[in-house]
């Protein structure tokens, strides 16, 4: 029986460090205690690393890459990013991962309301009109309405499957975009449906409808902008086997921050399958988050990276990512 005595601070505590390696936040008492939690974080103290959006500058990487489309890829790359909310924990955790005995995370909060906090990326943006074909909105207003709007966006978020593990938690997961500053002022919110996941590579995909076509064509031009600029850097800086690693994410539930490293390691696991580790500085919150390897493959556009665990301090691995 859980002990009732016990702080929600402390409940917190308890169930972020039984995920073990992985890097979610938890916050049982909801956003009201992240300042709290980020005061008494004991990876990062001080985050003196993490440079929020409006901050982030050329003297914050390393000299060789002190480019400025470096530096607006990285941008680009923050205004894709997405804070998720997961108000639910499964009950279809499992205790272990398969095969293994190494614990899955969040099996012990299997069926509780506590939340806890991850990072995402928009790996795809579609707009969709009545000369489509399946055009009829989807989301739960338009089911409701009986009359499904026929104009409408698609928006797929992509983070970790330790941080939304199936369906049942993207039902109640709230995806906040452009969450860059204390103020929450710019901040709005999706919702979706978790329509692919894989736990081997420990990826998730949540599909977004949306009414709001502005948004759209906004994150499309973000998008195409942060992929044109992933093909030139690549074309750039591939001749000089580059070692930058950027990962921007929302640590500890709180608003965008971007780290720069190097990465390490990289790990051949199959075709056309990779994982990296990488020196890129992180914290809890952090799990899901894009992990940006400049230059990796003409193929840029499509590899995925998402960040999944800290193995020390200082040295943290990414999912498996494809391209």
């Amino acid at each position: 029986m859980e002990d009732q005595t016990m702080s929600n601070l402390e409940r917190s505590r308890i169930a972020r460090a039984d995920q073990g390696t992985y890097e979610t936040e938890v916050s049982i008492g909801g956003r009201e205690d992240l300042a709290t939690i980020t005061e008494e974080c004991s990876k990062n103290p001080g985050h003196t690393t993490f440079k929020s959006v409006e901050n982030l500058s050329l003297q914050d990487f390393p000299q060789e890459y002190q480019d400025p489309d470096v530096l607006e890829c990285a941008l680009r790359q923050a205004s894709l990013t997405v804070c998720l909310v997961v108000n639910y924990t499964s009950p279809s955790r499992p205790e272990k991962f398969p095969g293994s005995d190494n614990n899955y995370p969040f099996y012990n909060m299997r069926g509780s309301n506590g939340s806890r906090f991850g990072t995402g990326s928009i790996l795809a943006i579609h707009d969709i009109d009545q000369y489509s074909s399946n055009c009829k909105c989807y989301c739960k207003e338009c089911i409701a309405s009986g009359n499904p709007k026929t104009e409408w966006g698609k928006i797929i978020v992509l983070t970790a499957k330790h941080v939304v593990f199936n369906d049942e938690e993207g039902q109640h997961t709230e995806i906040e975009l452009f969450y860059d500053s204390v103020t929450r002022d710019q901040v709005c919110k999706l919702s979706g449906t978790v329509k692919y996941e894989q736990m081997d590579y420990d990826w998730c995909m949540i599909y977004c409808p949306t009414h709001d076509m502005t948004l759209v064509r906004k994150l499309q031009d973000n998008l195409h902008r942060y992929d044109d600029l992933k093909r030139n850097l690549h074309t750039k800086y591939m001749p000089l086997t580059p070692k930058l690693a950027v990962v921007t994410s929302h640590p500890h539930g709180c608003h965008k921050q971007i780290t720069v490293g190097t990465w390490t390691e990289r790990e051949e696991l199959g075709p056309k399958h990779t994982r990296y580790t990488y020196t890129a500085d992180t914290c809890p919150g952090c799990s899901g988050a894009k992990v940006w390897i400049l230059a990796e493959y003409e193929e840029c556009m499509h590899t995925c990276h998402m960040h999944s665990q800290a193995i020390t301090v200082h040295r943290n691995m990414s999912g498996v990512g494809w391209y």
